[in-house]
């Protein structure tokens, strides 16, 4: 039981906490410490919200546990699933399939011939624990109304301070460039002009922009550091000339 994964970190783009409700207006939110009926729960309030869902809203969930990430988003009124960690994906996924694929239990049919008694256990294991999860899962929405009632705010933010014109301006000058993750399908690339303005592209295969999002941002300083702040309440940090850091993703400059 303890192979499956314990927590999950959720990041709810044009989403409410609770993924009851979704507006271009909403900033997103970071959940953390998020566990599997907690994530069960989500997923059943964003696939019932789907069909309501009319551009440009873009309803999107993006899940990472164990160095694992997965991205859950509406569209035309269906929910789809993708995955730079499995190679899987696909639309009309129930919740259940979507978490069948994030907990890894498709893993054993993929299983190569020499595979190990030993990891045959451990899927099957796996397996049946997730399946017992599922057929409770009812109970999750009531628990996931439970939770968001209790808890804190989430705050994306650390302490900062906005910057001068004139030091703005030169952080926004030497920063500005192309970095990317990598250059592999679900990587993901910053595009940050000089005027602050940010792209930001969730890149397929052969590098083609699958998603794109646009943010304006303004220099700071956040723990003695520079950075950029959101319009959408994040901020990206400047590592060095050639390192930016958003939602924990580091990105390397592209050498023009």
């Amino acid at each position: 039981m303890s192979e499956l994964p314990v927590a999950f970190s959720v990041v709810l783009h044009h989403l409410s906490p609770d993924a009851r409700r979704a507006g271009i207006e909403l900033a997103e939110v970071q959940l953390t410490d998020v566990s599997l009926w907690q994530l069960r729960a989500l997923l059943n309030a964003l696939t019932e919200l789907a069909p309501k869902v009319a551009y440009p809203v873009t309803p999107e969930m993006r899940i990472t546990s164990e160095g694992r990430q997965f991205l859950v988003q509406v569209r035309d009124g269906r929910v789809r699933f993708s995955s730079w960690s499995v190679r899987s994906g696909g639309g009309d996924l129930t919740p259940a399939q979507i978490l069948a694929l994030i907990a890894g239990t498709d893993e054993a049919a993929a299983a190569p011939a020499g595979a190990t008694a030993g990891a045959g256990d451990k899927r099957r294991r796996r397996r049946i624990w997730l399946i017992a999860f599922i057929a409770g899962g009812v109970l999750g929405s009531n628990g996931l109304t439970a939770w968001m009632l209790t808890r804190p705010a989430p705050d994306l933010l650390p302490v900062h301070r906005l910057l001068e014109p004139d030091p703005a301006q030169r952080l926004l000058e030497r920063a500005a460039g192309v970095y990317e993750t990598g250059q592999t399908d679900g990587d993901r690339r910053l595009n940050l002009r000089r005027d602050g303005t940010v792209q930001w592209f969730l890149l397929g295969e052969g590098k083609m922009v699958v998603e794109e999002t646009t943010l304006s941002t303004v220099a700071a300083e956040a723990g003695g550091q520079p950075a950029l702040l959101a319009g959408n309440r994040t901020m990206i940090e400047v590592r060095n000339a050639a390192t930016l850091v958003y939602f924990g993703d580091t990105y390397r400059r592209v050498p023009p």
